[in-house]
């Protein structure tokens, strides 16, 4: 199991990202908080969730499992599958906004590459390539491991 601290949503409209966070920013109560480039939910553990607002027209890849946020109950989380995270990732450490974020996906892209290779080749399907086809590179420059 991948233990990431991050939940990322993919938005489907351009403005959506800041008035998403805005409204939620201003919900009484709130577990939300904006720190800088971070956008956090603190769980009841006291737990930071780093919360990642992807622009649908910037995800070359949409997991099969995604769904929209309005069809989902707080009792059946939609997940997706480890290869789709291994796509998803490979796909956006290029576009996040800080190193951090950049090498976080790169590193959370391998350790996913890596469960995968333990049971056999990992088998790509065409979305999935064309996903990664570009940003592959990324994955080894942004995560941090030495390639040799």
């Amino acid at each position: 199991m991948i233990k990431s601290n991050n939940i990322d949503f993919i938005i489907t409209l351009s403005e959506a990202p800041q008035i998403v966070k805005t409204k939620l920013l201003q919900t009484p109560n709130s577990p939300f908080t904006e720190f800088s480039q971070f956008f956090v939910y603190k769980h009841l553990s006291g737990k930071n969730i780093q919360i990642d607002f992807t622009p649908e027209w910037q995800s070359a890849y949409v997991p099969a499992a995604a769904t929209m946020i309005s069809s989902t109950n707080s009792t059946n989380l939609p997940y997706i599958t480890l290869l789709d995270l291994l796509a998803l990732k490979i796909n956006t450490c290029g576009m996040r906004p800080t190193a951090a974020k950049k090498s976080r996906d790169a590193q959370d892209a391998l350790t996913a590459a890596e469960m995968l290779l333990k049971h056999g080749p990992i088998v790509l399907t065409h979305d999935q390539k064309e996903a990664v086809r570009v940003d592959i590179e990324d994955v080894d420059a942004l995560s941090g491991r030495d390639s040799n």
